[in-house]
């Protein structure tokens, strides 16, 4: 059974028949929404299809958090931004200019990536739930139970494991200063009911906030829970260093049972996306590649086959360029053969499609003809079908498709871009020594099929029998045809371009 079926039938177990189960997931709009955030949302997804798939209600939440103080001055933010550390988002223009708030600019590039994704969830955002005076009663609730919270974290954050809990016993509430908007330099003095008096050291004086308009937010640790309990969030994927023993779904299951009276959501722990070169994406640091901008170069299906096929809990390695290639390359097999990975591309189909020419053909001979053919889909079919593999594919190519090759090859595919040599050119870096070779290798090619394994064989052959190195002679061929010293598979290339125009740029 696949895993996103086994998180929806533990969520079905724990909900009322014909009531909504509750799918959570969220983000801090802290910065660039980044391919790594594409992991919590479309896991979330994926249990919402697979809920619907059994009968059930999905209501599919994404939480944004632009009550989140800003935590420093990030590298994509000016010096004058040292004056809004440490106050809600939502409250800090946009470095950008072009939106109201700081938390618009990203909420806006959130609401693009889910777009880009094909996901539609219901966006919450954390100010609007606090200001109206929604969580108000639960914040109240927290704040008077503030001592056995305490004692809860000491036990499992800490004090019950070994070391003592770093931080030292508080209110568990960030009041936001009316005039500064500092959450991070005010404290608490006094609780009266709902209403709360507060000190800011920015300002150096005493203020009133009342929880029924806001006035600040829960600490993580008790906001999390607390938003479970008031949404009836039934199951929510997350990142697994917050599973981790004595984290923060750790203590918020004793929240939610002992302070708010509910059971904690059905936990999905997932893995980070990490670059194969070393890392894991943050928003903060710009270490990252955007939704957005990866969605225009990888189909859709392609990122969410990327996260169906593996379990949540596996870290996925990431290189922009092959990860495409590679990730296709196993769909289209998969689609085509079936194997271990059936039941997920199955998933797939039924969520997004996967009716493509990307998927129809391989993805890095379909780079090779989308320039040759100058991303001309008419053109392109044309010259896919001068290949015998291709002859009778039923397959048209789309101009959507030569849009997402043109930018994959634009923003990752570096190595696949090919310039024609024209006639006769000066090949550059060409090596007299193999001169001979390639009369031999012209005479052996006008003697085959013009088939690409015929012709990558012929190529092998031919440098077997001259006594020359076979990559010594595959660069010369490169040089001859793409003025360059590597490329695309020789056969395809060869292929593609037909025996004519090869023979007349190897003469």
């Amino acid at each position: 059974m696949h895993w996103s079926e086994v998180a929806a039938q533990r969520a079905l177990e724990r909900t009322r028949s014909g009531e909504e189960v509750v799918i959570g997931s969220g983000i801090s709009l802290s910065g660039p929404v980044h391919v790594g955030h594409s992991r919590e949302f479309l896991t979330a997804a994926l249990i919402a299809h697979a809920v619907k798939k059994n009968g059930g209600r999905p209501r599919f939440i994404a939480f944004a958090d632009d009550m989140d103080p800003l935590r420093k001055v990030y590298p994509f933010l000016t010096p004058d931004y040292n004056r809004w550390v440490g106050c809600p988002l939502y409250r800090i223009p946009d470095p950008y200019g072009c939106h109201t708030s700081y938390a618009d600019h990203f909420l806006q590039e959130l609401l693009d990536g889910f777009q880009a994704l094909k996901i539609s969830p219901e966006v919450i955002r954390s100010s609007e739930m606090y200001n109206s005076g929604r969580f108000s009663d639960l914040v109240e609730k927290t704040l008077v139970a503030r001592e056995e919270v305490n004692e809860i974290l000491d036990q499992v954050a800490g004090g019950g494991r070994g070391a003592p809990r770093k931080a030292k016993k508080s209110w568990l509430f960030q009041p936001e200063c009316p005039r500064c908007f500092s959450l991070q330099r005010t404290r608490i003095i006094a609780m009266s009911g709902s209403v709360l008096s507060i000190y800011c050291d920015v300002c150096g004086e005493e203020f009133e906030i009342n929880l029924q308009a806001g006035g600040g937010k829960l600490v993580w640790r008790c906001d999390w829970p607390m938003r479970w309990a008031y949404l009836g969030v039934a199951v929510e994927p997350f990142g697994h260093d917050h599973s981790a023993a004595g984290g923060s779904y750790e203590s918020g299951q004793i929240f939610a049972e002992r302070i708010y009276g509910i059971r904690a959501p059905v936990p999905v722990p997932y893995g980070w996306i990490h670059f194969k070169s070393g890392g894991a994406m943050h928003s903060s640091s710009g270490k990252a590649i955007s939704v957005t901008q990866l969605a225009t170069a990888y189909p859709p299906k392609i990122i969410w086959w990327m996260i169906a096929r593996r379990d949540p809990a596996v870290t996925i390695p990431f290189d922009p360029e092959t990860t495409l290639l590679e990730e296709a390359r196993l769909l289209r097999d998969t689609t085509e053969r079936g194997g271990s990975y059936r039941e997920s591309a199955v998933i797939v189909e039924s969520v997004v499609g996967i009716r493509q020419s990307l998927l129809a053909y391989p993805f890095d001979h379909l780079t090779l003809v989308a320039q040759l053919s100058q991303f001309q889909p008419d053109f392109a079919l044309e010259i896919l079908r001068r290949s015998r593999a291709y002859q009778e594919a039923n397959v048209s190519v789309t101009q959507n498709d030569m849009e997402y090759i043109r930018k994959w090859l634009e923003f990752y595919g570096e190595h696949y871009r090919i310039r024609m040599r024209e006639p006769g050119e000066p090949v550059a870096g060409a090596r007299a020594d193999l001169r001979p070779t390639l009369y031999i290798l012209q005479s052996n090619l006008q003697e085959i099929d013009w088939e690409a394994q015929l012709i990558h064989n012929t190529v092998h052959e031919t440098a077997k029998n001259a006594g020359v190195k076979a990559g010594d002679l595959f660069a010369e061929l490169y040089r001859h045809v793409i003025s360059q010293d590597r490329g695309p598979k020789i056969g395809w290339l060869f292929e593609t371009l037909g025996r004519s125009k090869i023979l007349q740029l190897l003469a």
